[in-house]
Formats: structure tokens, C-alpha cells, sequence
């Protein structure tokens, strides 16, 4: 179930400011970016086209521009965008769909199983974005609409990967034919896009601290050895997990210890976090500075989006 929606700073301003310049007038555009679990994340919005139709209660895109400066802009991320929606801007204070709107929203969202985003813009005379999740009614004409009470604006609230350019070394090692990965004369400083406020490790802090999302596990058992059988349950359980941290871009490994279970490594380029995961009674728990708690599928990506939804 979707759950909340994340701007770059980068689409925020670009959405805004098309709003700013056709002030008299409605507009639109397409929302460019990721679906990551239950948190859609929209790195770029494009604007409605050189050709498009803009007035005072109307618009169309302009189809073939937008298709050309989607693809222009693909080429520069490292995880290929994904149209996630359409947004534009509604007269005075009529934030509701209309018939037209409802046949462009049942389109998009039959492109895709999990449906599609629409958002309206109003300014009326403060500035009010309204989102929502459509999904395709194949019996009905009109869609379904679940407004998006949780919008957040912020590139630190986005995973490592899911913001990342293509390196320029890339591109100039296919342009050069591996001879040279640089420019001549030319000095360079490689940021990738390494977002100074993501942290997993503030967010599992943040989410273990929090007494009422996880109970502490308080009984600590004597050692023992790890079996085999253990290992491959905890491994299956907690494949979700690190699947999720691989998608995320955060580097993590596993490494197991005689008596005591798995040591997990959460690296970071400031800080870095292990924990002990071990098998009790057919379940999994995790030691995790000196206190215990009880481990669920799942629990990390859940971390993620429960920090990620009251803010970090």
C-alpha cells in the first residue's frame, strides 16, 4: 500500500516554477522517478512542452516533446526513471477531477499494476498540492482515488542509488574507447550525488529508540553453537531485508560467528553499525547495543519508511 510520496528538491522547484511562469493559466507535467517499496520517490518533473496548449481552464501536454526530454534525462541516472504520474494545475479553488480527468487518470493507471499518481495544484490563494494514488477500476469508467496525506520535500529522505548520476568516467571510457576516462585540462570532483543527511544508521537509532514500535527482548540466553539449519533459516528470513539494502544502495555484509550467530555491517561513509543476529526458539532476534530485540521480515525496510514518514 503506498504510503507517502518524496520530492527531490530538484522536482519541487521544477513543478513550482512552471506554476510561477504560466501563473494566468493551467499547466502541467509528468512525474519522473522510482516506486521503492511502499514509498514512491519522484527524482524530476517534466514540464507540458514547447507545443502544448495552455489556458485559463485547459491544457494538453505536449506528447512528443515529453517523450524526447524523458529519454534526454534518463540517459544521466545510473537506475532508469519510471513515469509515475501526472500533475497540473486546476482554476481557483476546484481541487476535484473532472470527466476529462478522470478518462486521462484511468489511462495512466492502467499502464501500470500499481496504478499511477495524480496531483492537482491550486492557489487560492496560498499554493496547495493535492496527490493521489489512482488505480484502475476495469469495471467502472472511473478510477479510484486514494489522496496522499504524507508529501515530503527533501533529497536526504532518497536511498543512495535512487538519485545516483551516470559517471562522466562512463561515458567518456565508451566515448574514448577505454584510452581515457577524464577531460584534458579539466579538474573534476566526483559527489555522486552522496546525500550528506541519509543515514540508515540514524534511522535504525531512531527507530529502535522509539518504545513503541519494537518491545526489547529482555531474556539473554547462554550461547551456543550456530547450526546450519539456523543459519538458513535466518538467511531466508532476513533475505527481504538485504535485498532492500541493495536497492537502497547501502553496503552491507554478513560474516558468521562460532557461537553467537550472524554479524551484520551496515557501511557508510560516516558512520558504520554492526549487529549480532541469532535463532532462539524459532525466532530470530538481534543484539544491538548491549539490548535485544525481537526481528520480523521485513523490519528495516519498515524502519525506513516509518523514520522516512515522521521525518528523520
Amino acid at each position: 500500500m503506498l504510503k507517502g510520496i518524496v520530492f527531490s528538491e530538484r522536482a519541487a522547484l521544477a513543478l513550482i516554477a512552471e506554476v510561477h511562469e504560466h501563473i494566468e493559466t493551467e499547466t502541467g507535467g509528468v512525474f519522473l522517478g522510482h516506486r521503492f517499496g511502499n514509498i514512491w520517490y519522484i527524482v524530476e518533473v517534466v514540464d507540458p512542452g514547447i507545443n502544448c496548449t495552455l489556458e485559463k481552464d485547459y491544457y494538453e501536454n505536449d506528447d512528443i516533446y515529453q517523450t524526447h526530454l524523458m529519454n534526454k534525462i534518463n540517459r544521466l541516472y545510473e537506475k532508469d526513471l519510471e513515469i509515475l504520474g501526472i500533475w497540473h494545475r486546476h482554476p481557483g479553488s476546484f481541487d476535484t477531477f473532472s470527466c476529462i480527468d478522470d478518462t486521462t487518470n484511468m489511462k495512466q493507471a492502467s499502464k501500470h499494476k500499481d496504478g499511477a499518481l495524480s496531483a492537482l495544484v491550486n492557489i487560492d490563494p496560498d499554493f496547495r498540492l493535492s496527490i493521489y494514488h489512482v488505480t484502475a477500476k476495469t469495471s467502472e469508467s472511473r478510477p479510484e482515488y486514494c489522496k496522499i496525506s504524507d508529501v515530503m520535500i527533501g533529497d536526504g529522505y532518497f536511498p543512495p542509488t535512487l538519485q545516483r548520476y551516470i559517471s562522466v568516467e562512463k561515458y567518456l571510457k565508451s566515448i574514448k574507447g577505454n584510452r581515457n576516462t577524464s577531460f584534458s585540462n579539466v579538474k573534476t570532483c566526483d559527489n555522486r550525488n552522496k546525500s550528506k543527511k541519509f543515514s540508515f544508521v540514524l534511522i535504525l537509532e531512531k527507530y529502535l529508540n522509539d518504545e513503541k514500535i519494537r518491545q526489547i527482548y529482555e531474556k539473554h540466553e547462554k550461547s551456543h553453537s550456530f547450526t546450519d539449519d539456523e543459519i538458513e533459516f535466518l538467511l531466508e528470513k532476513t533475505q527481504l531485508d538485504f535485498d532492500f539494502f541493495n536497492e537502497a544502495g547501502i553496503s552491507s555484509s554478513l560474516s558468521k560467528r562460532e557461537n553467537d550467530g550472524i554479524e551484520v555491517k551496515i557501511n557508510e561513509c560516516e558512520t558504520d553499525v554492526s549487529f549480532v543476529m541469532f535463532v532462539h526458539e524459532g525466532k530470530i532476534f538481534f543484539k544491538y547495543r548491549d539490548k535485544i530485540f525481537e526481528y520480523f521480515q521485513g523490519m528495516f525496510r519498515e524502519a525506513f519508511e516509518y523514520i522516512t514518514l515522521i521525518g528523520v
